[in-house]
């Protein structure tokens, strides 16, 4: 089929099938081929001359003489109809409909032929008026042109309109009612508008003055150049006598070719020696060779000594080899350099060629081993100094605004570097990008813009490129915020400071009032950029009063952000210690905003930079830690005596972040006081272990200038733990006191707070070392623990000591945890602590929120249940009551695999523990774990030791087992599995209710009854089937009204309404039982109803 149709293809061409469709007269289909042509750029001859004489679509054939049945007229168009010939009716809907579609193809078709008419017009005319313009009288004298006339009619209104002339204008108007003075296209040419009326003439004026100078000038210039005609011509004759001179040289050259030929000849059977080399020099010096002989002789005789080594490669042993030392008797062998820089001298066109002996070259010449350097202790640099510290911290700074890399940032960077000649080939380099692609890559116009801004003479010239530039993007993303960036930092570069400033400052502040976010974004990240371009007063006046605005006054956040980043960048270059209040001013109030994402640039980017500001004036302990440590101490009061007020827990939590993000300043301050860098050693071999990095800029081995001096520092500071540096003296009587002082006051309902303050600790402890934390941090924690020795119980159980407090965990998750070594401290501290509280009967809320928060970190669940095992078999049953608590803090963070390995089988083991109050706390864990998991394993096996303390005859008269389970029962009964519910906890709880209307304590039987109560409001919220509801849901109620009417009234009508509930979506059910809406059945069997959401139809029966 596919040869058949490329042998079709070949046969048939565009004008026959043109030929046929017009023969036939589908002139329809003729169009949209001709049409198809033209768009693939194959115009078909005959198609174009059929649709471009309009008579082919008025029929000359009368009626009269087409054949039966066949129309020959084709419906006229709009535009050969006239008058006589206009049919009123041929729009109507009864009319000419069927031929609507091909009046709409025609009219389009001629639609295009006039515009392209138009066009060739107006182009004419316009070639036509150039060509006639000019300043001669006769061409003065022609009458005007239509045009003509026009042009000057509509500059004559246009001044008539700018001298305030209202009513002449008016006038002109009326008078010259044939044109439109409103649109200059109405003229007919194709070229701007001219300047008006006054331009023309003071430019008149001035070429009229300017052109009799320039003739003058000109005429100067043509006698002077006359004579230097003169004197070239002389010069001429002078150089055309060398040339003749320089042939007859080439041909005695060409005499002189013999006798080297039998030059190489004799080089041909010993090496190239000094005689060849010495007489081609004097032969080189002596006549003038031209450059190719000279590079032909040298060819030669190195492919000849070429052809000898090889040859010497071949001879016995005997010989020197290549490689070998020469002996003294041997010659060196010659390199020949050639250096033709002669050619096209007016002097004859010499060449010099030189010659150089190979000779071995020294490797000492190169290399002095004296001049490797050696490490000179890097204390003796000045890498502690403060300039250098914050020059570094700078440049870690300035990397918040690093700028993509791209080819375009490429070429825009370079520019600053390039000469005139270079940026055109770089302006022939774009256009072609720019011709093709403006629309897609409008930034390949920025190298250009960048260019004209810079080196145009005419300074509106440059601020329309200004303004073009900044403009040339709507709304641009990031790559493109990147170019436009790259072109301000290099027009910056290239104009300076004060140009920068006179030209670049209106279109710089006109971006915070645009419309796109993204280009307010823009503004805020010039202010970043440029920074290092500006005045010093500038930065902290102007810049500083437009981040603020932008700050303020934003609403969308990543303005905002961009806003922070930038002020970040800013801080760091502002020399006025003045501006620290109001740039801590607006920290405090990025810190406070809604949105997170400028909350955390600003703890991310400023925090560290206004810390950095406030090392280098000596303020970062008095003004930033100290505002911290006040405000946390403020809220830990108000949660202490509110416990959870509207606030207080989440600003608590918000300053202890933002107190994190200051520590890693805080231990360059302590790192690098005088006693701790006086000691430091200049080589050590101390293993560095420092926390991770909150953020990039807080790396402490980066502001440290290096692993190597963090590690000598640090060392240092743990050799030193009884030094009296100020700033040591600081932290440990004023930072860690007042943090303490506020761990004692939090209670154990803010586990956000608990948390935040051992993540504080820790990483404090991690950055001071083990020496230091274990000899100077841990003693003030332990003191807080101890017991006075003859009032121990009294001191316990009115708080007096910190064991009872959040001090214990934060001292467990904060200090112990921190290191390695302190692991053996944990478990004894944790069974110390345990055993110390339960003697004394006191609240274990310490150890159960320690216990909570190491379970967050999978590596202590190990650990924890090993210590918990051990205590299982504690022989207080004080002690051991409290350990199915612990041991169900642990299984909220386990993993299903460790769950069901190790914590399963140590609650089957403690729920068979010889005392009741050791199995009654299983039972919630139990509840809990069967709610929450998401393994039918783990669900399963929990449910088998859940059934023991339901199905256990001898706990069934147990009041306190009882009480468990319906408490567990009421908080897990709309979580359990649906399967679970029904074949196990509806059941048994109907059991409860049927044992406890016998029960003769009224005490009991009352507790029971409001527990049952309780248990079903959440039960009958669940999905149940109609059988379990009429088998076992309504007879407990039932059982439930009579004991409710007698031991507790007051929740009568709550059952009442439970009962009638349940009846009703009893009735609700058709006999046999199916429901007639979609419900989601667990068995087929069953119909499962939910109460107040499914509605069943009553029997017809």
């Amino acid at each position: 089929m596919y040869v058949l149709y490329m042998q079709m293809a070949a046969k048939f061409k565009w004008d026959d099938i043109a030929e046929v469709l017009l023969d036939h007269k589908f002139y329809l289909t003729a169009l949209e081929l001709h049409t198809e042509l033209l768009e693939h750029g194959k115009e078909n001859k005959t198609l174009k001359d059929f649709f471009s004489n309009p008579g082919n679509f008025v029929s000359a054939t009368p009626h009269s003489l087409a054949p039966p049945g066949v129309s020959t007229d084709l419906s006229r168009t709009p535009s050969v109809s006239s008058l006589d010939s206009l049919e009123l009716t041929r729009y109507s809907d009864d009319g000419n409909a069927v031929h609507s579609d091909e009046r709409v193809a025609v009219l389009e078709f001629e639609l295009r032929k006039a515009d392209e008419t138009i066009k060739s017009l107006r182009a004419s005319l316009t070639k036509a008026s150039k060509q006639a313009g000019g300043g001669s009288s006769a061409a003065n004298q022609e009458p005007i042109k239509p045009h003509e006339r026009k042009v000057v009619n509509y500059l004559i209104h246009d001044f008539l309109l700018q001298q305030s002339n209202k009513m002449t204008a008016i006038t002109f108007c009326e008078e010259n009612s044939d044109q439109d003075f409103d649109d200059w296209s109405d003229v007919g040419l194709n070229i701007a508008k001219p300047p008006g009326l006054l331009q023309l003439f003071r430019n008149y004026c001035k070429i009229t003055i300017d052109n009799k100078e320039y003739i003058e000038q000109l005429q100067r210039k043509v006698n002077t150049q006359g004579s230097q005609i003169l004197a070239l011509q002389r010069e001429n004759e002078v150089y055309s006598n060398k040339i003749r001179n320089l042939e007859k040289l080439i041909q005695t050259m060409d005499s002189e070719w013999a006798l080297s030929g039998r030059m190489r000849n004799v080089a041909s059977q010993q090496q190239f020696n000094p005689a060849v080399q010495s007489s081609l020099v004097r032969h080189a010096r002596n006549r003038s060779l031209d450059s190719s002989t000279v590079k032909q002789l040298v060819s030669d005789s190195v492919n000849l000594s070429e052809q000898k080594r090889l040859d010497n490669d071949r001879q016995p042993s005997g010989s020197p080899q290549e490689g070998e030392t020469p002996q003294p008797g041997d010659t060196p062998q010659p390199a020949a350099a050639i250096d033709s820089d002669g050619e096209g001298s007016p002097e004859g066109q010499t060449t010099k060629v030189s010659f150089q002996l190979d000779t071995p070259v020294d490797e000492k010449q190169f290399f002095n081993d004296e001049t490797v350097g050696k490490d000179s202790g890097y204390l003796d640099t000045g890498l502690f100094k403060d300039k250098q510290l914050l020059r570094q911290f700078r440049e870690s700074v300035l990397s918040l605004i690093q700028i993509e890399e791209t080819k375009l940032t490429t070429e825009i960077s370079s520019l600053s570097e390039l000469e005139k000649e270079d940026l055109i080939n770089l302006i022939a380099k774009t256009l072609p990008n720019i011709v093709q692609h403006l629309g897609k890559h409008k930034q390949e116009l920025l190298p250009l813009l960048v260019w004209v801004a810079s080196y145009h003479q005419d300074s509106k010239t440059r601020s329309d490129a200004l303004e073009r530039m900044m403009s040339i993007f709507q709304k641009p993303n990031r790559k493109e915020r990147d170019a436009l960036l790259c072109a301000v930092v290099t027009y910056a570069k290239l104009n300076g400071s004060e140009r920068l400033l006179e030209e670049m400052m209106l279109h710089w502040s006109q971006l915070l009032e645009d419309k796109s976010y993204e280009r307010r974004m823009l503004a805020g990240e010039v202010c970043a950029s440029l920074v290092t371009h500006l005045p010093v007063e500038f930065r902290s006046s102007f810049l500083l009063s437009m981040l603020d605005q932008l700050l303020a006054s934003e609403r969308v956040e990543v303005v905002r952000e961009t806003a922070v980043k930038s002020l970040a960048v800013l801080v760091m270059f502002v020399d006025d210690n003045r501006k620290f209040n109001q740039c801590w001013e607006l920290l405090q109030k990025a810190l406070n905003d809604r949105s997170q994402l400028v909350v955390s640039s600003a703890r991310t980017c400023l925090l560290p930079s206004l810390s950095a500001w406030a090392y280098q004036m000596d303020k970062l302990n008095e003004v930033v830690i100290s505002y911290y440590l006040n405000q946390i101490t403020v809220c830990t009061k108000q949660i202490s005596k509110l416990e959870g007020e509207s606030g207080a827990t989440e600003r608590c939590v918000h300053y202890l972040q933002n107190l994190f993000y200051v520590v890693p300043w805080q231990m360059v301050a302590i790192l690098l006081s005088p006693d701790v860098k006086s000691a430091a050693k200049k080589q050590t071999k101390f293993k560095l272990s420092l926390p991770k990095a909150p953020c990039p800029l807080l790396d402490l081995t980066a502001l440290l200038g290096g692993s190597a001096n963090a590690a000598s520092l640090i060392e240092s500071l743990q050799a030193s733990t009884d030094s009296h540096s100020a700033e040591v003296q600081w932290l440990i009587n004023h930072y860690l006191t007042s943090l303490i002082k506020s761990i004692l006051m939090v209670g154990f309902s803010q586990p956000e707070v608990i948390h935040q303050f051992c993540v504080l600790i820790c990483s404090i402890c991690q950055y001071l070392g083990y020496n230091f934390t274990n000899t100077m941090i841990r003693p003030l924690f332990l003191k807080q623990f101890e017991i006075p020795a003859l009032e121990g119980q009294l001191a316990v159980a009115n708080n007096r000591t910190g064991l009872t407090t959040v001090a214990v965990p934060v001292y467990i998750c904060g200090i112990l945890v921190s290191f390695s070594e302190f692991q053996d401290n944990i478990v004894h501290f944790i069974k110390d602590t345990l055993v110390t509280l339960s003697t004394y009967y006191a609240e274990t809320h310490s150890i159960n929120a320690a216990v909570q928060e190491l379970s967050s970190h999978f590596s202590h669940h190990h650990i924890l249940l090993e210590l918990l095992e051990e205590l299982a078999g504690h022989p207080k049953m004080i002690v051991r009551e409290h350990i199915p608590q612990l041991v169900g803090a642990v299984a909220k963070c386990a993993n299903e695999k460790f769950t069901h390995r190790r914590i399963i089988p140590f609650l089957s083991k403690l729920s068979r523990d010889s005392h009741m109050a050791v199995q009654e706390g299983v039972i919630p864990v139990l509840g809990e774990m069967m709610a929450k998991s998401k393994s039918r394993e783990i669900v399963s096996n929990c449910g088998k030791l859940f059934r023991r303390f339901v199905e256990d005859e001898s706990l069934a008269h147990v009041h306190t087992v009882k009480m468990a389970v319906l408490k567990t029962l009421t908080q897990t009964a709309t979580k359990v599995d649906a399967h679970f519910r029904e074949e196990f906890l509806i059941p048994h709880l109907y059991n409860m209710t049927e044992l406890n209307s016998s029960d003769d304590n009224v005490t009991r039987k009352t507790d029971i009854t409001r527990a049952l109560v309780a248990t079903y409001k959440e039960l009958v919220y669940c999905y149940m089937s109609a059988e379990q509801v009429m088998q076992y849901v309504l007879p407990g109620l039932q059982h439930l009204i009579d004991d409710v009417c007698k031991l507790a009234p007051d929740l009568e009508e709550v059952v009442q309404t439970m009962i009638k509930e349940q009846e009703e979506k009893v009735k609700n059910v058709t006999p046999e039982g199916t429901p007639t809406t979609s419900t989601p059945v667990k068995k087929e069997s069953k119909s499962f109803i939910s109460p107040g959401r499914l509605r069943f139809k009553r029997s017809k029966n």
